[in-house]
């Protein structure tokens, strides 16, 4: 549908505009799915290229993460622009730990390893929750820093989408998948606050140990 991407583009672009000009961050991290699929048209790949070049030429640094719909077995959409390591944009297809200006940010993609079935998702997550933790542990420096969280994949108790029907009733379809992680597993990633993408509408986890929160799509594209 090419008004659909039409929409999605125009609205991009805005938000971009936007960070530039008013929001000034210190960082921005795009939580994954930047295109629909992993074999995304040339128009769509140049259009996206141009906004993180306006970024990068405001000196606003960049992280994306890789998102299920950017990749299959044998690569990503993503991997053009991660391979022409373009100064202040990094692309992560598997966790990461960084330490930015005095927070630790822990970066958790869809992996490439769970795409390929070399580890589930759930485990993979655990034994990254578990580094972490080592990891901070072990440093006197990292202690007493804030950690921020920043992930794609589905919850298991989170709605997968939310709106009405075309008669006018309301729906709220809720992940049953006990091969997902849970509301209550996100508390094990040791982190202050936890930005989410995969789901499309925003909306805040029954978290007891943080915030946690799906920051929803530019624009609605289901149910």
């Amino acid at each position: 549908r090419p008004y659909k991407a039409h929409d999605f583009m125009k609205s991009f672009e805005h938000i971009v505009d936007d960070i530039i000009t008013n929001v000034k961050p210190d960082l921005l991290v795009i939580a994954g799915d930047i295109y629909d699929t992993y074999d995304p048209s040339n128009d769509v790949r140049a259009f996206f290229s141009r906004q993180v070049a306006k970024l990068v030429a405001a000196k606003i640094p960049v992280i994306i993460l890789v998102g299920n719909h950017d990749i299959c077995k044998k690569n990503h959409a993503l991997s053009p622009l991660a391979e022409i390591r373009m100064k202040n944009v990094k692309v992560f297809e598997e966790p990461k730990f960084i330490k930015f200006k005095d927070h630790i940010l822990l970066m958790y993609p869809y992996s490439v390893s769970v795409e390929r079935s070399i580890i589930t998702n759930k485990k993979l997550f655990f034994d990254f929750a578990e580094e972490n933790k080592r990891k901070i542990a072990e440093r006197e420096d990292l202690k007493d820093l804030p950690v921020l969280f920043f992930g794609h994949f589905g919850v298991k108790g989170a709605s997968l989408n939310l709106g009405t029907s075309s008669q006018g009733k309301a729906l709220n379809f809720i992940n049953t998948s006990s091969h997902d992680i849970s509301v209550g597993d996100l508390g094990e990633a040791g982190a202050d606050y936890i930005f989410l993408g995969d789901y499309h509408s925003h909306q805040i986890l029954p978290t007891k140990s943080c915030v946690a929160m799906y920051t929803g799509s530019i624009e609605k594209d289901d149910i």
